[in-house]
């Protein structure tokens, strides 16, 4: 046993040339298992949702957490079909780099839902002319400034039968969706061209200067691995041999097990963790939560212990300052909703933290101005000492990035939004998601959330007074894509160049192919929901964009601009408090590099996700600090099997529920245990 603890521990590269001669990673039926694994994902969760009501499928954020846990259970589902391939036809089956590759694009696949794709993006577009009336002055405020190829239409009663479902003989009318879905599905990918461009900039000056260690990473790697004593013709992985591994699973699984037999008995007692705000602190530390979710747990163990230590000290500080001013005056109130998807926790605290992760960004390329500088040198094609496969990198980086940039100028300015709301809000947008990506990358958290969006940032930057109506309109349709800022899939292509690069993929392939997952997922997913839509109608869907987020999107820009305020300086005067806060921090570990608080700790601590992980990330850190004192590093890499169990245990059981709801249950589905959703 613990020799196979060992081979899951510390996922090595095998020898070059053997890796060479005996493994091709990128190939045909690697992409098409991919391709088939993302369609079914994009078709499925909307499906279960929407149309099932299997509430444990996307009522457990499995498409908001940066490693879902339906793409953990569909990857474990895979592997073993592949393990009883291997048994029955060894030369058939797939070596670890080909099913690198298929997880990898499952994953960016599924990352693209964080955007909206089942959700927001169609209920955005389609609210504004059904939604209007003489009440919200919203043929006043947008559909007077409205392109024709923004938004379908209305005119034919399409939206209407879209909320209430088709009547006898009546067919879905395609038409009126094909225009809007072209022009919004080329700003997606564009976005994604523009978040490969960054990473392939800044992988190797997070990875090879700052030594970034991808922890994330780890976790689909060890998955799909290569067993230390058996080679590439090992078809079981180590974790399969693990006892630690099945102890992990076991105990992540049993609570929800347990409650899906209470589904079916009420004799059987419901498990349930409390997701209430902690009554003891809540008064002293608001938006602090005390559920336990195993598969926080089990992720975040695999974080460097500086970074989880860091995290916890650093939100307890922001949640005791969140508290102290919206009790003595000097903070607004929590949550208070005045920007849509934005202002989390006290709205100063939020720009104090966006200022500290903006400062985070500039640091960055302070310390790393030689590699950006020999990047630019590549790109304009001066000289420098880089090997030749690195300057046409960087070169096609860097105009790939301009260009996509330029895109999506262009496409918001078509919109109608002005140049000077354009260039604040692709700024805004470039910081936040160089931001959040890097602290997932650093730390292996679960759920990161931007403390406020680029849209907060033009409203309150420039002031409403000063931006025309069109840009308005602009800004609340640009909802659609762009609202709370998750990294906007930069992690998960950072995470996917990781395992590429440990089956020597080459990136330009590997790249291509994630485009395609997200295009697939683009299709497959909006295709999905409208069709349901106009079965069920949408206003039966119980997701909040099609409940409430909608309106609030337009309701509040409605109310901002006629407000017709100034820049907000109260607020922008957290914002440079946060920049200095984070610009003393890196100063100190500049010098005490162990320094006990870690710059990921004060950059989102303000959001609602991070109050959800606090305890989690707290239990995951004693854990690992205890093994480390006991057993140093040794022990702590034997004991990963137990939390890739967790992690896995949990993925299963939500992979169970939603079979029993699909099976027994269609239409009244469940709440299955988890740190996000509201039950347990």
């Amino acid at each position: 046993m613990a020799h196979a603890a060992a081979g899951v521990a510390e996922p090595s590269r095998p020898v070059p040339g053997r890796r060479e001669a005996t493994e091709r990673p990128f190939t045909p039926r690697a992409v098409i298992l991919g391709i088939a694994l993302t369609a079914f994902f994009a078709w499925f969760s909307p499906y279960s949702y929407y149309r099932l009501v299997t509430c444990g499928f996307l009522g457990t954020s499995v498409t908001a957490a940066i490693l879902p846990p339906g793409v953990v259970a569909v990857a474990i589902f895979v592997l073993a079909a592949n393990y009883l391939l291997g048994r029955l036809a060894p030369r058939r089956a797939l070596r670890p780099g080909e099913l690198a590759v298929s997880i990898a694009m499952l994953w960016l696949g599924a990352s693209a839902f964080q955007i909206g794709l089942s959700g927001n993006t169609p209920a955005i577009i389609s609210a504004p002319e059904y939604f209007a009336s003489p009440e919200n002055r919203w043929a006043d405020y947008y559909l007077a400034w409205m392109p024709s190829w923004i938004a379908p239409s209305n005119q034919a009663g399409g939206i209407r039968q879209f909320y209430n479902g088709l009547g006898p003989g009546q067919s879905v009318p395609w038409g009126i969706w094909y225009v809007p879905f072209f022009w919004w599905g080329s700003l997606i990918l564009v976005a994604l061209g523009a978040v490969i461009c960054l990473m392939a900039i800044v992988h190797e000056q997070w990875h090879d200067h700052e030594k970034l260690t991808f922890p994330l990473a780890e976790i689909p790697l060890m998955l799909v691995g290569q067993d230390a004593r058996g080679g590439h013709r090992a078809w079981a992985p180590a974790w399969m041999r693990s006892r630690l591994f099945w102890t992990g699973v076991a105990i992540s699984s049993a609570f929800i097990v347990w409650n899906i037999l209470n589904w079916f008995s009420p004799m059987i007692p419901h498990v349930s963790f409390t997701q209430d705000e902690s009554t003891l602190v809540q008064k002293l530390i608001p938006n602090f939560y005390t559920k336990v979710d195993f598969f926080t747990i089990g992720i975040a163990y695999f974080a460097p212990l500086s970074v989880l230590r860091g995290y916890w000290i650093g939100r307890l500080l922001i949640g005791v300052e969140m508290g102290a001013g919206t009790r003595f005056g000097f903070g607004t109130g929590m949550n208070a909703g005045s920007m849509p998807w934005s202002d989390w926790g006290s709205e100063t605290v939020a720009w104090q933290c966006f200022g500290s992760l903006a400062m985070w960004v500039f640091w960055g390329f302070w310390i790393g101005r030689e590699h950006f500088g020999k990047v630019l040198r590549s790109a304009f094609g001066r000289p420098t000492d880089l090997p030749e496969h690195l300057r046409g990198r960087y070169r096609a980086a860097a105009w790939g990035l301009m260009a996509s940039l330029a895109y999506l100028a262009l496409w918001f300015h078509t919109a109608g939004m002005s140049w000077p709301v354009i260039a604040l809000f692709l700024l805004g947008l470039v910081i936040l998601t160089l931001g959040v990506a890097k602290v997932v990358v650093e730390s292996c958290l679960l759920y990161v959330d931007s403390p406020i969006n680029a849209q907060s940032l033009v409203l309150n930057g420039l002031g409403t007074a000063h931006i025309p109506q069109a840009s308005m309109m602009a800004l609340a349709f640009s909802y659609a894509v762009f609202r709370s800022n998750a990294g906007m899939m930069m992690p998960q292509v950072a995470f996917a160049a990781k395992m590429g690069d440990e089956h020597r993929v080459a990136r330009g392939k590997l790249y291509a192919v994630l485009g395609v997952a997200v295009l697939v997922t683009i299709i497959v997913a909006v295709v999905t929901t409208v069709a349901i839509g106009y079965e069920v109608g949408a206003f039966n869907f119980r997701s909040h964009p099609f409940r409430v987020g909608h309106v609030e999107a337009y309701n509040t820009l409605a109310r901002a601009k006629d407000d017709a305020s100034g820049p907000d300086w109260y607020r922008l005067a957290f914002f440079g408090g946060g920049m200095a806060l984070m610009a003393a921090i890196l100063l100190v570990r500049a010098r005490f590099a162990d320094f006990w608080l870690h710059p990921v700790g004060i950059t989102f601590a303000s959001t609602s996700v991070a109050g959800l992980m606090a305890i989690n990330i707290f239990l995951a850190w004693l854990a690992k600090l205890v093994l480390t004192r006991v057993g140093g590093i040794g022990l702590v890499n034997r004991a990963k099997p137990l939390f890739l169990g967790l992690v896995c245990g949990h993925s299963l059981g939500v992979a169970l529920g939603v079979i029993v709801d699909t099976i027994w249950f269609r239409g009244a589905g469940h709440l299955i245990l988890t740190g996000w959703g509201a039950g347990g």
